[in-house]
C-alpha cells in the first residue's frame, strides 16, 4: 500500500467513484501513482490526471466541462481567460457579457436582451474563443461583437449569426427611440401637435431633417437618411469589415423600430 507524503496510506483502486466541489463525478480509470492518478468524468466524458490527495481530501479536480454556470455553459480547456499579467482576457470579458444577457438580464436595463439564448457551439469558453482568436477583428480598438445586423431580431448569439463591427457602425444601429409614443423611431410631434420633426443621430450629433403634416411622410424621410449613412459606413469600413457585415450594411431596410 503505497503512502503520500505524511499523508496516510493511498487506498484507490480503478473504478472507484470520487465527486468534487462542484458535484461532478468521476471514476478511476487508471492508477499510476499517489501523484498521478487517471479519472474520466462521468458526465462529461472528460479524462484528467489528477492527485490522490485532492480525490480523498479536499476534492479539489476540475471537469473543465461541466456545466456550471448558467444555461449549462462551461468553461473548456486549453483556452486563457487570463492574462500573463493576471488581467481578465477580452474574450472572456465578452463571453461573460452574453451569458449576463441571456441569462441575467434585467426588465428595467435590458429588456433588448428578453428571450436571447447562446447556441450550443459558444457554451465552452473554449470553443467561443477558439471562433473568436481566428477573427482578427476582435483586437480591433473599440469594435464590439454583434448579434443584429446579420439577422433581423436574431436572439441567438452564434458564429452565423454574429460579427464583430465598429462601435460607430454599431451605436448608429441602435438608433434612438421616439419621446412621443406610438410614433416610429426618429420621428417626433411638434408641441404645437400639427406637424412632426425628423431627427436622425449620428456620431452623438442630432440631425435634423425637416418637418412633414404626416406621420408616413416623416418616417420614410428617416428610412432614407438611416439606409443611405448605413451605406456609406459600410463604405468607409469595406476594408475591414465581415464581408457578410458589409452586404448586410448595403441591403440594409430600415423599419419603423429601427
Amino acid at each position: 500500500m503505497e503512502k503520500y507524503g505524511n499523508h496516510r496510506p493511498v487506498t484507490i483502486k480503478v473504478g472507484d467513484r470520487f465527486t468534487n466541489n462542484d458535484g461532478a463525478e468521476a471514476e478511476v480509470i487508471e492508477y499510476k501513482n499517489a501523484k498521478a492518478v487517471v479519472v474520466r468524468f462521468i458526465e462529461s466524458g472528460h479524462i484528467v490526471s489528477v492527485q490522490a490527495h485532492h480525490l480523498l481530501n479536499d476534492k479539489r479536480f476540475k471537469d473543465h466541462y461541466f456545466p456550471k454556470k448558467d444555461g449549462g455553459c462551461h468553461i473548456g480547456k486549453g483556452s486563457p481567460s487570463l492574462h500573463d499579467d493576471g488581467t481578465t482576457h477580452k474574450i472572456y470579458i465578452l463571453w461573460a457579457a452574453i451569458i449576463r444577457r441571456c441569462y441575467k438580464w434585467s426588465k428595467d436595463k435590458d429588456a433588448c436582451y428578453e428571450g436571447c439564448i447562446i447556441a450550443d457551439e459558444w457554451k465552452c469558453y473554449s470553443d467561443f474563443y477558439n471562433d473568436c482568436i481566428k477573427d482578427e477583428r476582435h483586437t480591433y480598438n473599440d469594435w464590439q461583437l454583434d448579434k443584429d445586423l446579420l439577422v433581423k431580431g436574431n436572439k441567438v448569439y452564434s458564429k452565423d449569426t454574429c460579427c464583430f463591427l465598429p462601435r460607430e457602425i454599431n451605436s448608429f444601429l441602435q438608433g434612438g427611440k421616439s419621446k412621443t409614443k406610438g410614433l416610429p423611431v426618429g420621428v417626433y410631434l411638434r408641441e404645437n401637435g400639427k406637424c412632426y420633426r425628423v431627427i436622425l443621430g449620428v456620431k452623438g450629433k442630432l440631425l435634423h431633417l425637416g418637418q412633414y403634416t404626416s406621420v408616413k411622410e416623416a418616417a420614410q424621410v428617416y428610412k432614407e437618411a438611416k439606409e443611405k449613412h448605413l451605406k456609406s459606413l459600410a463604405e468607409k469600413y469595406k476594408d475591414q469589415l465581415d464581408p457578410r457585415a458589409y452586404e448586410a450594411l448595403l441591403n440594409y431596410q430600415v423599419e419603423v423600430t429601427d
